[in-house]
């Protein structure tokens, strides 16, 4: 089964890059899975060795680390393309950066996403989507939404750092419903301080959860709190995508 998982949002700091850390690790459990990092000023990502991931610059940058618009090399893209057809691994996902959302949308249009289904049997398409309660991030899910229709499957997380709201209750929310939507409440304002300066010391560090665990590092208190987080939030990810791709080959 060949599945392309894209985490996309045309706003930044909406916890893309955590979702695909947490992502890209619990599918390493059983999954082959090549990672992309498609975002040109924040690599995150890139940065966890471990995950074997390749980082797309599809813009340069100028020395103050700002996107210079008119060295926009859309072609680079084609690489994931190239590597959902002909590579080795069961999954590929794109951590995608907001100033690359446009881009991926235009490389990945509907006719590409379609070429794709006809080229490759069994072929997967979901597109995972943080939104906050900020509203730009619901007009950006919509837009996703309406590019992709019923050709993705869609898992909608509800970031909750930025204030508490229910996203299917909302007129966008309420579209996604009849698309093979999945919700996945992220609440990291339950999590205590010393929960939050975990993760901070973790993505300090560039570790994933599992090597945190393994690691000399971490006292075992601190390891107590990676296990209940990666209980909270990777596991979920896990269970989630294998329903979706055992939906998919029935």
């Amino acid at each position: 089964m060949k599945t392309l998982i894209s985490i996309l949002s045309g706003k930044g700091g909406v916890g893309k890059s955590q979702i695909s850390v947490s992502i890209a690790q619990s599918l390493k459990q059983e999954y082959s899975i090549k990672c992309f990092d498609n975002d040109s000023q924040v690599p995150t990502l890139s940065k966890y060795k471990s995950l074997n991931v390749k980082h797309l610059m599809i813009y340069d940058i100028d020395q103050d680390g700002e996107i210079l618009p008119e060295t926009l090399d859309i072609t680079k893209l084609d690489e994931i393309a190239f590597e959902i057809e002909n590579g080795n691994n069961e999954i590929v996902l794109v951590d995608n950066g907001s100033s690359s959302f446009n881009p991926f949308l235009s490389a990945f249009s509907v006719e590409a996403i379609e070429m794709l289904y006809q080229e490759i049997s069994n072929f997967n398409f979901i597109v995972v989507i943080p939104v906050t309660a900020d509203i730009t991030t619901h007009k950006s899910a919509f837009e996703i939404l309406t590019r992709y229709s019923i050709l993705a499957k869609y898992i909608i997380i509800e970031n909750y750092h930025f204030g508490k709201f229910d996203f299917f209750n909302t007129e966008i929310g309420k579209l996604f419903e009849a698309n093979r939507s999945v919700i996945i409440n992220v609440k990291l304002q339950r999590y205590t301080d010393s929960f939050l300066k975990m993760h901070e010391k973790m993505r300090d560090l560039n570790l994933t959860k599992e090597e945190a665990l393994d690691s000399k590092i971490f006292q075992l208190i601190e390891k107590s709190r990676i296990r209940k987080m990666k209980k909270d939030f990777d596991d979920i990810f896990l269970t989630i995508i294998d329903n979706l791709i055992c939906d998919s080959e029935k």
